[in-house]
């Protein structure tokens, strides 16, 4: 849908009201996360099992 409204020659109204909306979800969840220590913790172990995957994936290729 966001597509189809993105090809409008003018920015329509709903247009307008999605994009201030995600702005809005945005902005409430980066005040979340600055105020939340455990949601950030979570973050960064997610983070943290990316990384160590990527390393892992990196040492095998090396090795053949």
């Amino acid at each position: 849908m966001l597509k189809k409204l993105s090809v409008y020659p003018r920015q329509n109204g709903l247009a307008v009201a999605l994009r201030e909306a995600g702005r809005l979800e945005r902005s409430i969840f980066m005040l979340n996360w600055l105020r939340d220590i455990d949601l950030r913790r979570r973050a960064q172990a997610g983070l943290n099992k990316g990384e160590a995957r990527n390393a892992l994936a990196r040492a095998i290729f090396s090795a053949e």
